[in-house]
């Protein structure tokens, strides 16, 4: 995993760079073909979720050697991708979850009801 505190907001520039500095530390570790799984909360490209549009990008990046040595796949859903056992690149899902304040009043809803 890389970069899943540092960068809250990154954009598409900086995935790229967060993308090709982890290929290149696991060619350096020995690792000749890194694999990359580009992680969001949805594994299909939604157009109001943003990290699956930066993962397809970047997939396509990688298609046309804008980033080099690794193979890429995204957007991926955390469960799924470690069970491949993939290089994990950690993108923000912060547009496709609640606000903090709705989430817990979601979760007092539920347990009031039950």
């Amino acid at each position: 995993m890389t970069d899943a505190a540092i960068n809250i907001y990154p954009t598409l520039a900086d995935k790229h760079d967060i993308v090709q500095n982890a290929i290149d530390l696991e060619h350096a570790l020995g690792i000749p073909q890194p694999r990359v799984a580009i992680l969001s909360a949805v594994e299909t490209v939604t157009e109001s979720i943003r990290s699956t549009l930066d993962a397809a990008a970047l997939c396509k990046m990688a298609d046309r050697g804008q980033i080099a040595g690794g193979i890429l796949d995204g957007p991926l859903a955390f469960d799924n991708a470690g069970e491949i056992g993939l290089t994990l690149l950690v993108q923000e899902t912060a547009n496709s979850l609640p606000p903090p304040a709705a989430a817990s009043s979601q979760r007092k809803n539920s347990t009031t009801q039950a």
